[in-house]
């Protein structure tokens, strides 16, 4: 859950954009309308069982609007429910894109989010999570070399110089190792999770198929 003091936070960002747009010598009429648009995979500390609410400022009685200037929407994505036979509106669509689309495949896209703009966005993810996954596999192998390293290092403050550099090489190939054997494994596992196939993550990560059904039975058992 959101902290309560967040719809400050939101009329904050709006307030400060708003403001931003003035310089001492210019006024006031210049100032345009500022929109903030909230997606909150949270939900936020809003009295409303609605996904979508939009706030303005209006007069408490009459419920006229001061000023349109001020702009804030909020889409909070656990509150959204429709399933995706049901979708009618684009806003339906983005909202049910952006709470779904790591599960979705362009390929076979179920009505009515088969349209060309959905299909690229899911594309597009694809590939923004393949490519998360090699930063993975990369950050893995580094930590564990830093892990070894750091390890021989405190060997040899405690008297253990002998061997110091072979030490070193030692723990440094070890890491690289045990750094690409588990982060190839947290990819392969985030790979099956994402709903890519065996011969996808395959070609992505040279892992064989083999190990890869291996994984993805632990993944399943657990």
């Amino acid at each position: 859950e959101m902290a309560d003091y967040f719809p400050k936070r939101l009329l904050y960002y709006w307030a400060k954009n708003y403001q931003a747009q003035l310089r001492e010598s210019e006024q006031y009429h210049k100032l345009e309308k500022v929109t903030l648009i909230c997606v909150s995979k949270n939900s936020l500390p809003i009295a409303t069982t609605r996904y979508y609410n939009h706030f303005q400022v209006v007069e408490a009685n009459d419920k006229l609007t001061l000023c349109d200037d001020l702009q804030i929407h909020t889409i909070e994505l656990p509150k959204f429910l429709a399933a995706s036979d049901t979708i009618a509106t684009p806003l339906e669509l983005w909202t049910y894109f952006f709470k779904h689309g790591e599960d979705l495949d362009d390929r076979i896209l179920p009505e009515p989010l088969a349209v060309p703009v959905i299909q690229q966005a899911v594309k597009e993810l694809t590939m923004f999570t393949q490519d998360q996954m090699q930063r993975e596999l990369y950050e893995a192998r580094l930590k564990a070399t830093l892990d070894y390293n750091s390890m021989m290092y405190e060997k040899e403050m405690i008297g253990l110089k002998k061997g110091k550099e072979e030490g070193l090489k030692e723990g440094e190939q070890i890491g690289i190792q045990k750094g690409e054997q588990i982060g190839i494994q947290k990819t392969v596992v985030n790979a099956l999770k994402s709903g890519l196939d065996v011969d996808t993550i395959h070609k992505i990560t040279g892992v064989s198929k083999e190990e890869i059904r291996k994984l993805q039975k632990q993944t399943k058992d657990r």
